[in-house]
């Protein structure tokens, strides 16, 4: 899915910023517009809240308006990146289980709902690709800030793939983590930044100065 996504947006230019509104400043679009969401969009990608993110993304594409040709390949960017993220920690808690043939941690309960979740935003993903498929905006703009936070593989995650227990606090922590690690190598990817199989998390501090430079 992701490798489908990435060989569409590859190779695209970087497209500026579109309006930076304040949904608390006296000037504020109307709640229920595409301005609003597109503002709401902004702040809570800014606070790493890309589940609400999503949710103000996923209203504003309802209908065609002037921000659904930046709205779409974002939307797409980050149910990659939630999906990657979410089978991640299933992957990791699984290899935990089989590793120690228990569950050390109340594992199967997380790796049932990242399933699920994963199955979920999956479903979500080929809906949003089927109309950015047949769009003919070029270049196709990505105009949103570039993802907070480490592309580095997520620690507990890695003790959990080797049968350590964690906490539910630290399980919930990880996906979290796991998911912003995702979205933020998914942006690289589909922005063209190199990564390599042997260091995928490779795009980042530098990366990042590159990308803001080009208004991105």
């Amino acid at each position: 899915m992701s490798s489908t996504m990435s060989r569409i947006l590859l190779a695209i230019p970087l497209a500026a910023v579109g309006l930076n509104f304040s949904c608390s400043s006296s000037t504020a679009p109307q709640p229920g517009t595409p301005a609003y969401y597109w503002a709401a969009a902004k702040e809570t990608s800014a606070a790493n809240d890309y589940v609400k993110t999503s949710e103000h993304l996923s209203k504003l594409l309802a209908r065609d308006n002037e921000y659904s040709a930046r709205a779409r390949p974002w939307l797409l960017i980050l149910t990659a990146g939630m999906v990657r993220g979410y089978m991640d920690v299933a992957d990791k808690l699984e290899d935990g289980v089989r590793s120690k043939k228990a569950d050390p941690g109340g594992f199967r309960r997380y790796i049932s709902s990242s399933r699920s979740a994963a199955g979920r935003l999956s479903l979500q993903f080929a809906e949003i690709f089927m109309p950015f498929q047949k769009g003919k905006d070029d270049p196709i703009p990505l105009a949103f800030s570039f993802p907070s936070g480490s592309a580095a593989p997520v620690p507990e995650l890695s003790r959990a793939s080797v049968g350590m227990p964690l906490q539910s606090t630290e399980i919930e922590a990880a996906q979290k983590h796991a998911v912003e690690r995702w979205i933020l190598l998914e942006t690289c990817r589909a922005a063209g930044l190199r990564t390599t199989p042997q260091r995928p998390w490779i795009c980042s501090r530098a990366e990042a100065r590159r990308f803001r430079g080009q208004s991105f």
